[in-house]
Parts: structure tokens; sequence; C-alpha cells
């Protein structure tokens, strides 16, 4: 996995990133931390069912993360019903 360096994202990229700060909401997630695991810039986020999880800053502003997993489990569900 190649790393993206500040330098280059585009000027959209980095309003965005720039923006997200402690309290922000995407999805079911709200911002509660920032975290360096591996030596890569995290978010800790707290999803609305009380689970906390590390979100990168670019999965949060294109919006392919939006919960912890539990939307995933709750759509699934809901397939099922429909399936029967």
């Amino acid at each position: 996995m190649q790393r993206i360096r500040e330098a280059d994202l585009t000027d959209a990229a980095r309003r965005k990133i720039r923006k997200m700060e402690v309290g922000s909401k995407y999805g079911r997630l709200t911002i509660v931390g920032f975290a360096y695991l591996a030596d890569r810039a995290y978010w800790t986020c707290e999803c609305n069912c009380g689970e906390t999880v590390a979100v990168s800053g670019h999965s949060l502003a294109r919006g392919s993360t939006r919960s912890c997993g539990c939307l995933r489990s709750e759509v699934l569900k809901s397939y099922r019903k429909r399936a029967v």
C-alpha cells in the first residue's frame, strides 16, 4: 500500500481532511480523538452503537467508512428478512 503525502493530495481533499475535528459526525461515527497507529494517522471514532474504532481520515472524507460494522449487520439482516 502506498502512503499518500499531503503534497500529493488535491486541494479539495486537503480541505476535507483539515475540516475534520473532534465532534464532527460522519455517518454513524463521531470523531472523539486522534491517534497514530503503525506510523499512520487515524481518527478515533465512536459509533452510535457505542463501539470505538480507529478510521483513516481518507475513509471518513470519501464516505467509505460510515460505522463500526453494525450498519453492515443491520443491512444484511434486512435483506435476509425480505428473502424469506
